[in-house]
């Protein structure tokens, strides 16, 4: 820590990360700028223990919570991201109408007897066994990566938010002459 005078005579304690930043005097409430680190290094050293006011005694849990948050944001947002690119790499070439309208073609080209043959096929089997088509399964797929990239996107916005109120907070409720 080292003693900047202010204009007052008020000496205040500076420690060389808050070098080239501004600090209130808490005499005379005038803004102080805070030289760069060479010229800071030229100072007087002083005694942190007796001229250093004392750390808010809630920095900590809120710079644990900011860093929970900024965690969280970070690792849901990747995720959201992951599902994002899973929903893109899923193509889906047919809906229901390009559906109906290609086994309409195929059933126009097919003669009688396969499509009783295939009636009968479908009929025979029971409703449980019974399948989506494939572009329904595509569909169906890409819609729960959609819905999981939302979730993701959701819960990294909330824990930023929540992240940059904390920092908002912290910055409030720091005293100047303390910050960094």
């Amino acid at each position: 820590m080292y003693a900047l005078p202010c204009t007052c005579g008020q000496i205040l304690s500076v420690s060389p990360g808050q070098a080239g930043d501004q600090t209130t005097c808490p005499n005379c409430q005038t803004i102080v700028k805070i030289p760069q680190l060479r010229e800071l290094r030229l100072l007087p050293k002083t005694d942190s223990t007796t001229t250093t006011p004392p750390v808010a005694e809630h920095a900590f849990p809120l710079r644990m919570l900011f860093a929970v948050m900024g965690f969280i944001a970070l690792v849901f947002g990747a995720f959201g991201t992951f599902a994002l690119v899973s929903a893109l790499m899923i193509p889906i070439e047919y809906d229901t109408d390009k559906f109906v309208e290609y086994n309409e073609a195929v059933m126009l080209s097919t003669s009688t007897e396969d499509l009783v043959t295939r009636w009968e096929q479908l009929v025979r089997r029971p409703l449980g066994d019974r399948q989506p088509f494939p572009y329904q399964v595509q569909a169906n797929t890409k819609a729960s990566w959609n819905w999981w990239m939302t979730f993701g996107y959701s819960i990294a916005g909330v824990a930023l938010l929540i992240a940059i109120g904390i920092a908002i907070l912290e910055r409030r409720r720091t005293p100047p002459s303390v910050a960094a």
